[in-house]
């Protein structure tokens, strides 16, 4: 029953992700987090424990409360290690066998565990969040010493946590998670299965940039600033033409009250000629640079227009592939 109720867990968790896909990622790499935890297990027989007939089995009972660290080698995959405290309390019955002493079956330790784990947010559905690890498990105190005059730690034992859950973290920030856990723990005689959750109450971001957005709004944003340059450069011409032609037309209103003077002033004349012919080429000059800046202008417009078409590609691609998604 267990089984089967962790199958529809994981196949509800999976389809859901189509519905909540995202573009921004949560995390970029080198990001640094710490995060504190508090978690729970118990194995599904558990109950059998208080049942009149206790058949065979191995029984199992923990708790977790501890920090973690996290360094995110890519922008899905990460590494992380801790320390925290494991109260676990496990039993191994087997009805062959006499049972003379309570640690001949049970052991109730409070051990210092240092864990080592690998996780993967899912590309697309970064709030979707996995793992595998292991726990190195130290029994340091004996629980029930004083009740059952013995020493109840045990010995040392490895457990291996498989994780499954949702990341809450902010894009470039810190935040919550939780997560459900599987870990098998190998002691000498026997192995438990608890199973339980984890809850990252917050993680706190150590190291890494914060408010990181998209690559692919970082694009739009690049080519949206390439067409702002593209159509300003594109108006500056326009508006330079008129002042360009404004010294020809004056030289020409000049010319007609020359026209009107008699031959008695020909030096007077002759000035006003050559200002008007200066006058004329430097507006030409100003004519031929307008000229070069509009044929720069629509070569910049022409790659922001490339640029844009580039961008729509990559977002019909990246639709594509979430549309595969879902029809999965």
């Amino acid at each position: 029953m267990a089984k089967k109720s962790l199958i529809v867990l994981v196949l509800a968790v999976v389809i859901a992700g189509g519905a909540f896909a995202q573009k921004e990622h949560k995390h970029e790499s080198l990001d640094v987090l710490m995060g504190i935890n508090y978690g729970m297990g118990v194995t599904p027989n558990i109950g059998r424990l208080f049942s009149g007939d206790i058949p065979s089995g191995n029984y199992a009972l923990t708790f977790d409360f501890g920090l973690t660290t996290n360094f995110y080698a890519l922008k899905y995959l990460s590494f992380s290690t801790g320390l925290s405290l494991h109260p676990d309390i496990y039993v191994t019955l087997d009805r062959d066998k006499e049972v003379e002493n309570f640690t001949d079956v049970a052991a109730v330790p409070l051990c210092l565990t240092i864990p080592f784990s690998v996780h993967v947010n899912i590309p697309y559905v970064e709030w979707l969040y996995m793992g595998i690890g292991v726990n190195l498990n130290y029994p340091i105190f004996s629980i029930l010493d004083s009740v059952v005059n013995e020493d109840t730690r045990g010995p040392f034992f490895i457990g291996l946590p498989m994780d499954l859950g949702f990341d809450f973290c902010k894009p470039g920030g810190g935040g919550m998670r939780f997560f459900f856990r599987i870990t098998p723990e190998f002691h000498e005689k026997g192995t438990a299965v608890p199973i339980g959750f984890v809850w990252q109450a917050w993680n706190w971001k150590l190291f890494g940039k914060k408010g990181r957005r998209s690559e692919a709004e970082n694009r739009h944003e690049t080519v949206n600033a390439s067409d702002e340059r593209a159509e300003t450069s594109a108006r500056q011409p326009e508006a330079k033409q008129p002042e360009a032609r404004q010294p020809a037309r004056q030289v020409e209103a000049e010319k007609k009250p020359a026209d009107t003077k008699t031959a008695s002033v020909p030096a007077e004349d002759s000035a006003q000629r050559r200002a008007a012919v200066n006058a004329v080429n430097a507006a030409k000059s100003k004519l031929e640079k307008a000229e070069a800046n509009k044929a720069e202008a629509e070569a910049r417009l022409a790659s922001a227009k490339e640029a844009v078409a580039l961008a729509e590609a990559e977002l019909a691609k990246a639709t594509a592939a979430l549309s595969a998604l879902d029809g999965r």
